[in-house]
């Protein structure tokens, strides 16, 4: 009975965990294994102080169920995982699963910081259907208008008698190339073939490079990687401009600290509801130790023309939002200030060959 019982908890979108008396892990389900970035494997029979850093909350909670019976419900409860240092925040039930042996517990778990902010509710899909018609409608307006510019500058420049108007010229042919270099960006995703086997590490030490590159400062980029990671699917030129988008804007971040500028990349599997279903995807995320995302512009962050740059065009996030979207993943990001975490979350290629 009770091995049909785990097969029950197994298909659970809620992370479950149960603990024996002594507080020892005995089963997590996948969607726990995600959220504590472990594995049934390595987690069964470790202590609970194994998985969550210096958390007697937590602890005290599970001994009172054990003792005295009942319910106790940890809301916003901040958890965090000794392996990478993460916090997360979780509303976590604790019940008393059984009276055999001392009892069991069961923890059912689910995190809520990330819960409004990512990129797959109904509100946000609604909202990027109409990001994208903006931005398609602008790339449309804006490609005419450019034409002209850049031809009317090339006869300017033919005519022009001075190397002085000449320099003139090539700044507005220059700057014409590059605004109609955007509007390709901003409406390439439209036509591009999405089901390419793409191995996501390579995307992004091809960020990485081009970003060193072009960097001035002295910025660390830690990379973290899983080379288990099977394919993704998609497209890989996408794919770089929606991590160049980002990574760039966590440069941008860090430019600012007087000490160490540091950039983590990380990836690992994860589970996530995509697509109606609860579905194995690769998690990528970028964080960066800068101030943070000024807390007014958090719900605007994906929306056309929101950026707290100065000189920003505020369509950086908003096309990687659509691109993401587009490959049927999703993303979402913690901010506080000393840091920010971007998570993009991508389907696994149905062929890919780790």
């Amino acid at each position: 009975m009770f091995q049909d019982a785990l097969k029950v908890l197994q298909q659970q979108s809620t992370s479950i965990a149960i603990l024996d008396s002594e507080l020892d892990v005995a089963y997590l389900n996948e969607s726990a294994e995600s959220l504590l970035n472990t594995s049934l494997r390595r987690a069964l029979g470790l202590p609970l102080t194994a998985l969550v850093r210096d958390d007697e909350q937590l602890s005290f909670a599970c001994r009172r169920v054990l003792k005295g019976g009942g319910q106790l419900t940890l809301r916003n409860h901040e958890l965090l995982l000794p392996a990478t240092l993460t916090e997360k925040r979780i509303h976590c039930v604790v019940n008393l699963l059984d009276e055999d042996s001392g009892g069991r517990l069961l923890l059912e778990m689910t995190e809520s910081e990330a819960s409004g902010k990512i990129a797959r509710d109904e509100e946000f899909l609604q909202r990027q259907q109409s990001n994208q018609a903006v931005i398609r409608g602008m790339a449309h307006e804006i490609r005419n208008p450019l034409g002209g510019i850049r031809g009317a500058a090339q006869l300017l420049a033919e005519e022009a008698g001075s190397e002085e108007f000449a320099e003139y010229t090539r700044i507005i042919i220059q700057e014409a190339d590059r605004l109609t270099e955007l509007v390709n960006r901003m409406q390439a995703s439209a036509r591009a073939n999405l089901d390419e086997q793409v191995n996501i590490h390579r995307v992004l030490e091809h960020v990485r490079q081009l970003l060193e590159a072009e960097a001035d400062e002295d910025i660390l980029i830690v990379q973290d990687y899983d080379p288990s990671l099977p394919q993704v699917r998609g497209n890989r030129d996408l794919l770089i401009q929606a991590l160049l988008n980002v990574m760039r804007n966590a440069m941008d971040a860090v430019s600012v600290n007087e000490d160490t500028r540091r950039i983590s990349l990380r990836t690992r599997i994860d589970h996530l509801a995509l697509e109606g279903s609860r579905r194995q995807v690769v998690r990528v995320e970028v964080a960066d130790n800068g101030p943070g995302i000024d807390r007014e512009l958090e719900s605007r962050i994906f929306d056309p023309m929101v950026t707290g740059k100065p000189g920003g065009t505020g369509l950086g996030l908003p096309i990687t939002a659509e691109i993401i979207t587009q490959h049927g993943g999703a993303l979402d990001f913690i901010s506080k200030p000393g840091k920010t975490v971007f998570r993009l979350y991508l389907p696994i290629h149905e062929n890919s060959e780790e």
